[in-house]
């Protein structure tokens, strides 16, 4: 069985080596070693890529923000040149997307004003469980695992609930 992973913020800011945000490089980096293997498939959604992108913005340091946003640059190149050990996720961002975004459709996914409101999950986070939804309505549970690598323990506990409901 194929497993696919979308990468979250919170792994790509401890691989980017983002000061004052990365706790946990090596481990980080080791388990990134891991699952770049068969049968795991890592992607990276398009909210990823946002999110990383503000936290690279808001460096404080000149030097260090350019130093991190070069890194960040060439980390987006290789995903275009299709160099990366991950994929793009290749979802379209359409009026459906934004239906199923505002008004899921189960019970276990997150409400953005309920989310937003209790400060639960921001909103790239709600973009990542919607993505995760998508790929999980396309594709065959019989033959393809979707999971969120994640270290949120508020976004683990939302894909965990709704891994065990199909």
């Amino acid at each position: 069985m194929r497993e696919l992973q979308l990468l979250d913020t919170s792994v790509v800011v401890e691989l980017l080596q983002i000061p004052g945000e990365c706790a946990r490089y090596e481990l980080t980096a080791a388990e990134f070693e891991e699952r770049s293997q068969p049968p795991i498939e890592l992607q990276m959604p398009v909210a990823t890529i946002v999110e990383v992108g503000a936290h690279v913005g808001r460096i404080v340091d000149g030097y260090e923000r350019r130093s991190c946003a070069e890194r960040f640059m060439r980390m987006v190149q290789s995903t275009v040149e299709r160099a990366a050990p991950w994929s793009f996720t290749p979802l379209d961002w359409d009026i459906a997307f934004l239906g199923e975004l505002s008004n899921p459709t189960d019970d276990r996914a997150p409400e953005i004003v309920d989310s937003l409101t209790r400060q639960f999950l921001e909103m790239g986070d709600l973009l990542i469980v919607s993505e995760f939804r998508r790929l999980r309505q396309n594709l065959d549970p019989r033959a393809v695992d979707v999971d969120v690598w994640t270290y949120d323990s508020s976004l683990r506990g939302v894909i965990d609930a709704l891994r065990t409901h199909r």
